[in-house]
């Protein structure tokens, strides 16, 4: 299932409040073990990026949901 905003972008859900998707997150990812495998990327760039993961501390990262590894720029 995804959705597909004005921007025409299309977006993977279930997403997690404050999340863009193109990751999912699995049952026991961390968010650094996320933004290691996926660049590897800065941790507060990934929290940055993804406001509904809990802060630095992670504490609300949810397995099942979708999160942003990466922007274009």
């Amino acid at each position: 299932m995804s959705t597909v905003p004005s921007n025409g972008v299309t977006t993977p859900t279930p997403t997690q409040t404050g999340m863009v998707g193109n990751y999912k997150i699995n049952p026991g990812d961390t968010c650094n073990t996320v933004t290691f495998y996926n660049g590897p990327i800065l941790t507060e760039y990934f929290v940055q990026w993804n406001t509904g993961v809990g802060g630095m501390e992670c504490r609300s990262l949810q397995a099942g949901t979708y999160a942003c590894v990466g922007i274009a720029g």
